[in-house]
Parts: structure tokens; sequence; C-alpha cells
């Protein structure tokens, strides 16, 4: 009888394996497979400034083509959206597109003349024509009896310019979404048709400090919903993409108050 075939008939018969059998041979590894390394996700894109004047642009163009009603600046949005090669622009690069071109003087958002904002085109100042030298004419003799007439003065061409540069109020919207009631008060549409907010994205021109009520403090963690947002002792952010001021950020000089105050990372 073969020796595997006796081994099997004693595990069968007392239950275990015979002690002088000699142990099976050690079954192979299996293969290693190569560690897959995840792909990052592709970051959002950055707007640059040649991008954002091209897209001011193409709204001004298509501004001024446009005849019939006038629509609100909402309206314009689609615009700069296909000129920066996207299907919809977020509010805070669509206010940067409107704040671009009204620096460019391509247009400014008019929000008294209709009951809702509007752009309106402006004209570039037209260049000077040089005059060639000529030799001076020599004035013909007038008689008596006519008056000499005196030209009309050329008026000097003035564009026109904004009365108020933009700016975030406090709520978190730019300044042209407004409107005022029959008493002649100014109203924040944004806050009426409850646009989005992010303190987060301000960048550039538009940084300011946030407002006392949602700036991140020791007084407000007890209190309930959002916490508020990190900023240094002068109110500007500076929690980042996370809002957290103490992410990879071991200067603890450079935290906000609320963390300054627990000495820990939250």
């Amino acid at each position: 009888m073969p020796k595997g075939d006796v081994d099997r008939l004693f595990e069968d018969m007392f239950g275990f394996k015979d002690p002088a059998s000699p142990p099976p041979p050690p079954s192979p590894a299996p293969p290693e497979t190569p560690a897959v390394t995840p792909k990052k996700a592709p970051s959002a894109p950055v707007t640059k400034p040649e991008d954002l004047a091209r897209a001011a642009q193409a709204v001004r163009d298509a501004v001024k083509a446009h005849t019939g009603r006038r629509p609100s600046v909402e309206g314009w949005r689609p615009v700069a959206a296909e000129a920066l090669g996207m299907k919809r622009l977020v509010q805070v690069r669509w206010d940067a597109v409107l704040a671009k071109g009204t620096e460019m003087g391509l247009f400014c958002v008019d929000s008294e003349s209709l009951s809702y904002p509007v752009i309106e085109v402006l004209e570039p100042k037209p260049e000077p024509v040089p005059v060639p030298d000529e030799e001076p004419e020599v004035p013909k003799p007038q008689s008596r009896e006519t008056p000499p007439t005196e030209a009309d003065p050329e008026e000097e061409y003035i564009p026109p310019t904004v009365s108020n540069p933009p700016f975030y109020r406090d709520c978190g919207h730019m300044s042209w979404w407004s409107e005022k009631d029959a008493e002649g008060k100014e109203h924040c549409t944004g806050c009426k048709k409850k646009m989005p907010v992010s303190w987060q994205d301000l960048k550039g021109e538009f940084v300011r400090p946030l407002p006392v009520a949602i700036r991140r403090s020791i007084e407000r963690e007890g209190l309930p919903g959002f916490p508020g947002y990190c900023c240094d002792d002068e109110g500007f952010y500076i929690g980042g993409f996370t809002n957290n001021c103490t992410w990879k950020n071991p200067d603890k000089t450079k935290w906000c108050s609320y963390h300054r105050g627990i000495g820990r990372h939250r």
C-alpha cells in the first residue's frame, strides 16, 4: 500500500496523523500583486486674470449686441461661462468677472435705473487725433457791419464712472446686489434670493476682514450651529480650505484666538 494511503487510513482510524510521517511540503506563496497608487483628484483650476479679462470682454460684446428688453446681471452669466470653457460659474467667480470688467472700464453694474441690476456698457475714451504742423492762417479782415463769429468750443469727452466701487457687504454678497424700497432704503437682493456665500473664496482685491459675528472664538464654541471662521487678530480669514488654522501650521502665534486659547489641535 502506498505511503499516502497508509497515512489517510491511520488518520481515519485514530483521528490524528501519524507522528512518524513527514510533514507535507509547504504550499507555494501566492504571487505578489503590485500596489496600486490611488490617483489624486485634479485640483480646481485657478482662473487667471487674462481669462477673467477675456470673459469680461465677451460679456461686454454680448450686452452691446443685444437688442430688446435688457436682462438682469444674472442673464449674462452663461456668456462668461462659455468664454471660460465651463458649463456654469460659481457665484464668487462670476463676481470676479464683473469686477474685472468694471476695473478695465468695459462696463459697470447699474442698480438704480431699473428695479433690478443691469450691465451698462462703457464706451472707451477716444484717442486725440494728431494735428499736423501747419502755418498759422492770417485772419481775413472783416467788415464792421458783420460782427465776428466765435467758433463753438469743442466739448471734452467725460466717460461715465462708477460712483461706488464694488465691495463685499457684511452679509457676504457684493454691493451691486441691491435694490431700494419705497422709502429709498437699500436692501440686499442676494439675501432676498438666498444666494450662496463663501467667505473662504475671497481673494485679491475683495479680501476684507470678516464680520465679528462669524469669527471663531472660545465664546462661540458652546453655541449651537457653525462655530465660525478661523481669523487672525485683524479679522482676516486664515483657516484655509478646511477652516482649521492649525492644519500643517506648527507656529501657534499664527493661529486664531480660539485655537490659541484651547492650545490643542482641533
